[in-house]
């Protein structure tokens, strides 16, 4: 439960540094931050690979997220000021 409440605290202290950071990400960095000092070498490898693999998917997906919502943003400003126009 110490681990638990470590990887907690760190979750924490990254999102009072980073309040608009997404949620998964700083979590994924709290593991690592606490964890990584406890692993071997060889260990280092297989917490790399499975902290890796679950970032890059999320990380992925918060892309993905961005872009939509910014190619919304855009369309909807391009095309605001002629609806805007229109309706006079």
């Amino acid at each position: 439960m110490r681990a638990v409440n470590t990887v907690i605290q760190a979750a924490g202290n990254n999102r009072a540094a980073d309040p608009d950071g997404v949620e998964d990400l700083l979590v994924l960095s709290a593991l690592a931050d606490s964890n990584r000092p406890k692993f071997l070498a060889e260990d280092m490898l297989l917490f790399n690979a499975i902290l890796g693999a679950y970032s890059i998917i999320n990380m992925h997906m918060y892309i993905y997220t961005c872009i939509c919502i910014y190619i919304c943003i855009s369309i909807y400003s391009s095309c605001s000021p002629a609806l805007a126009y229109s309706n006079r």
